[in-house]
């Protein structure tokens, strides 16, 4: 099994790794705690038509303390990012174990809107499953 996720699908796929047992993961702009997320949807306005009582209720999580089993990682982040801070990807590859890879974009943003950035996102994680699913010992 390999796993992929971004945004908040990358804090789903990094508490996923933890349960089951996953032989290559890629995350763009995972989040490792739900306070940034809700401070920058206040600040934005942009609550996707719910109230900000659903994301204070719902939306709380910290999975930080729960990283050292993670391996196989291939993280990206942009050092622009302005809904999850570049920080959560550098305390993520500290706490991830080995092997594990991090990229991040400079001038990136959160959706990496930048055509290189996602060539090379395309490119580094298609090659980061081939080697983990093809060649899973090296």
């Amino acid at each position: 099994i390999a796993v992929f996720g971004s945004s908040m699908g990358g804090a789903a796929v990094l508490s996923l790794a933890q349960k089951i047992k996953v032989k290559a993961i890629v995350t763009v702009a995972a989040p490792l705690r739900s306070a940034p997320i809700l401070a920058a949807a206040e600040s934005s306005g942009d609550l996707r038509g719910l109230p900000i009582s659903f994301y204070e209720k719902q939306l709380q999580f910290d999975i930080s303390e729960n990283l050292s089993g993670i391996s196989r990682i291939l993280i990206f982040h942009g050092d622009a990012d302005k809904v999850v801070p570049v920080s959560d990807a550098h305390e993520l590859f500290s706490k991830a174990s080995s092997p594990k890879r991090l990229i991040i974009h400079e001038n990136g943003d959160h959706p990496m809107s930048n055509i290189r950035h996602q060539i090379q996102f395309i490119r580094s994680s298609a090659d980061w499953f081939d080697k983990w699913l093809s060649h899973p010992d090296t």
